[in-house]
């Protein structure tokens, strides 16, 4: 499947919206986009509120998932925001060391 870059407009709400977001995932949905990737996770649209999955990712803001169980997205720690991956069988938080986009180019 094609993935589809996001517009400008589409930008400038993401960051106004989720303020902070790492320029690597901004510049990734610029040039690459969202949908379903070759590595296959899905990549959203945009930023998704956690809660809206499980009340367990309050804090969390999802952008892609492996449509497995295994969400990746953000989580604003002392007011930055850190790359963390969590697996739905038990909804334990991990911090990524990669960036966005290493961790859909591996």
């Amino acid at each position: 499947m094609k993935l589809e870059k996001q517009t400008k407009k589409s930008i400038e709400w993401i960051r106004q919206n989720f303020p902070g977001l790492p320029s690597d995932y901004l510049s990734w949905m610029r040039d690459i986009g969202w949908g379903e990737h070759t590595n296959g996770y899905m990549i959203y649209s945009g930023p998704s509120p956690g809660e809206t999955i499980s009340t367990e990712l309050e804090e969390m803001v999802v952008v892609a998932d492996d449509m497995a169980g295994y969400q990746v997205g953000y989580i604003k720690i002392e007011g930055v925001w850190r790359f963390v991956g969590v697996d739905s069988c038990g909804w334990e938080i991990e911090e990524l060391r990669e960036t966005f986009t290493e961790y859909m180019d591996r």
